[in-house]
């Protein structure tokens, strides 16, 4: 990727929650999901925004004791931020995602 590509300054992150929150505020691009259930069905929802009154962008669910990652072809743009809603029965959602926020610490 050369340094003229917009994503090339951009430092991946993943985190592993359990629970409904905010992940990100600003602009974002999800790149990977992977959710697990235990004793039940998985579910969590993506939204953009700061809460869960932001737009629906995907909902993903996994059977009782199984764990599903779904293809996100191209990603998941969040242009306000990520916040994630977390069935109880959910044991872990794993997103990896691209902040696209200008760090105002950076020197050109």
């Amino acid at each position: 990727m050369s340094e003229d590509h917009p994503m090339a300054r951009c430092v991946p992150r993943v985190v592993s929650i359990s629970s409904s929150q905010l992940i990100q505020v600003g602009r974002c691009l999800v790149t990977a999901l992977h959710i697990s259930g235990v004793g039940a069905a998985a579910k969590a929802v993506i939204y953009d925004g700061v809460s869960a009154g932001g737009t629906k962008k995907i909902t993903v669910q996994a059977p009782s004791t199984y764990s599903y990652s779904p293809h996100l072809d191209g990603g998941i743009l969040c242009e306000v931020g990520l916040y994630v809603t977390v069935a109880n029965a959910t044991d872990e959602l794993v997103i990896a995602y691209y902040p696209l926020v200008e760090d105002p610490t950076s020197q050109e």
